[in-house]
């Protein structure tokens, strides 16, 4: 008998934050100040929406639309 892979689903617990790492966002968004080619190197793995600041979200976006405009 073939088992079948089950599929995974999050539920989010609304009384409990998200994983946030803020000092993260920090680093990462000073990198890209300091090293604008550096968006290049993490747009691939890091999204947008795995900042939890909104103001480093769009920080981000601009970044990499920037980056999309050559």
């Amino acid at each position: 008998m073939v088992a079948m892979a089950q599929e995974r689903k999050f539920q989010a617990d609304f009384d409990r934050l998200p994983p946030q790492n803020i000092e993260a966002e920090e680093a990462i968004l000073g990198g890209i100040l300091l090293d604008p080619e550096a968006i290049g190197r993490v747009t691939e793995i890091l999204v947008p929406e795995a900042f939890f600041i909104g103001s480093h979200r769009e920080f981000y976006r601009a970044a990499f639309e920037l980056l999309a405009m050559g």
